[in-house]
């Protein structure tokens, strides 16, 4: 009786993919069996678990060096848009400016597209999205360039604009 219960609880287990929630809420003598049974999940030869893929996990690190560079760009935006109030017109501050501004659209955009668009449910749609924001954003990056040289700068635009002097 014991053998047959075991067998039914690895056949149950074997089920559950790595990243099913069920695993987590299953009763406790199949959650006992799963981390056994989930060895053998991702064999390519069992027929049971052919259509099992193993899903490829970024680093815990890497969502950390994201939310510290853009919190690096917040906090250095700030001071920026606050030289740019008080110095007026300057090359180095519109460089500044055109280059923290669109990344730092960039990195909040990507957050958007990975939260709402993940690629593990609308691949497709994520790739487009996610390359959609790479180009525009090297638009915008080129954009505000040739607007910094050709062009007044992005703080006399903006002075220009508040006291309407176009």
């Amino acid at each position: 009786m014991i053998n047959r219960v075991g067998l039914q609880c690895a056949r149950a287990s074997a089920r559950f993919t790595a990243v099913s929630p069920a695993a987590f809420y299953a009763p406790r003598h199949v959650a006992a069996t799963f981390h056994s049974a989930r060895v053998n999940l991702f064999e390519k030869s069992s027929a049971s678990n052919s259509a099992a893929t193993e899903i490829e996990h970024k680093s815990r690190i890497s969502g950390s060096y994201h939310w510290n560079f853009e919190r690096a760009l917040s906090i250095v935006s700030v001071p920026l848009l606050g030289a740019a109030a008080v110095v007026g017109p300057n090359a180095l501050i519109d460089f500044a400016l055109g280059v923290v501004i669109p990344l730092h659209i960039h990195l909040g955009l990507d957050s958007v597209i990975v939260d709402y668009l993940p690629a593990r449910r609308t691949k497709v749609l994520n790739i487009l999205a996610t390359w959609g924001l790479r180009i525009g954003t090297g638009l915008a990056l080129y954009g505000c360039y040739q607007f910094n040289t050709n062009d007044v700068g992005l703080t006399a635009f903006v002075k220009r604009l508040w006291t309407g002097k176009l």
